[in-house]
């Protein structure tokens, strides 16, 4: 059976949210990849997760650290730098101490840090503000984005299903089809059908 999904206009809000999230994720897992044994310790450390307040306290005590540092630097490298070759080691330790510090200071949290997907999520809906009458087929031999343009399931990487959108990542490329656009078939069974088509089952991921 193919899936035909008729695209209309996407909510740019929605979108932006989600597609965020996804390619936050995309990151995260091509990093996985890339390194898996860095991750199993990074995931040991985050099964020790602490409360968010606990957390807070973490980073406000950490500023406070970082002034101290940084104001500790800033004392011993004016006479080190007066006499760099008698004071080298307190040179290096001052400047270490203005750096170290400087970073506990402008520190922030995960969430600021993925401004970056925001924005790449704002770029990739530009290309979808204005579409329309645009149709896109699910079928046995792939994704038929137009009639000369085709996905095969063999070029996708991996698929990302939000709460609205599927994000399709294919030969360094993201196509996000709406499932409120899909007019023939289910949304299960189109997602069913898909993830059955990647062969492996950890390239088809819900978030």
């Amino acid at each position: 059976m193919d899936y035909r999904f008729s695209l209309t206009s996407y909510d740019a809000e929605l979108f932006e949210k989600q597609i965020s999230g996804a390619m936050d994720q995309m990151t995260e897992l091509r990093a996985r990849k890339a390194f898996p044994k860095i991750w199993k310790y990074a995931d040991k450390l985050n099964a020790k997760k602490m409360p968010t307040e606990v957390l807070e306290k973490r980073r406000a005590r950490g500023k406070i650290y970082g002034v101290v540092l940084v104001l500790l630097g800033a004392f011993l490298f004016v006479p080190s730098v007066m006499e760099p070759l008698e004071m080298m080691m307190p040179l290096i330790l001052s400047v270490f101490a203005m750096v170290y510090g400087g970073s506990k200071i402008v520190a922030k949290p995960r969430k600021e840090n993925n401004k970056v997907f925001d924005e790449a999520a704002q770029e990739l809906f530009e290309s979808y503000r204005d579409i329309s009458d645009v149709e896109v087929l699910v079928t046995e031999d792939g994704i038929h984005l137009s009639e000369t343009e085709r996905i095969a399931y063999d070029e996708i990487e991996c698929v990302f299903e939000t709460t609205d959108f599927l994000m399709f990542i294919w030969e360094e490329r993201v196509t996000v089809l709406k499932k409120a656009d899909l007019q023939a078939g289910c949304v299960d069974e189109c997602k069913k059908f898909i993830a059955s088509k990647l062969c492996e089952s950890d390239r088809f991921i819900t978030i």
